[in-house]
C-alpha cells in the first residue's frame, strides 16, 4: 500500500541497494528491483481540488522502457488520471543476451 498525499508525489523508480543512492522501497515510494523499470520512471499525484474521479495522476517521468495504462503507453511527463480498476504496466518486455527481462504489470 501507498501513502499518496496532497503535498508529496510518489516516486515509482528502481530501488538500489548499493553505492551512494541506497534507494530502498518504503511506504511513501513505490521503488522495485527490477531491470525494466527507471530510477525515476513514474509519479503518482494527488490533486485535492480535483473531481473525486479525477484525484489521483499517474505521470511518466521519461522512463526509458515507457509506462502503459490500459494497454495505452502514457506520453513523457503528461499527467494522466487514473480511475479504480485501471491496470499500469512500468516497462517492456527486454532481452539481453539469453536473458528476458519482464516488466511490472
Amino acid at each position: 500500500m501507498l501513502d499518496i498525499t496532497p503535498d508529496r508525489p510518489v516516486t515509482v523508480g528502481r530501488a538500489s541497494k548499493s553505492g551512494v543512492k541506497n534507494l530502498q522501497a518504503a511506504c511513501d515510494n513505490a521503488l522495485f528491483d527490477c531491470p525494466v523499470v527507471s530510477r525515476a520512471h513514474a509519479e503518482f499525484k494527488l490533486v485535492p481540488s480535483a473531481p473525486s474521479d479525477k484525484q489521483i495522476t499517474i505521470t511518466d517521468k521519461q522512463s526509458m522502457h515507457g509506462t502503459s495504462v490500459n494497454g495505452m503507453k502514457l506520453k513523457p511527463e503528461t499527467p494522466f488520471t487514473l480511475h479504480v480498476g485501471d491496470v499500469i504496466k512500468f516497462g517492456n518486455k527486454v532481452t539481453r543476451g539469453s536473458g528476458k527481462l519482464i516488466p511490472l504489470a
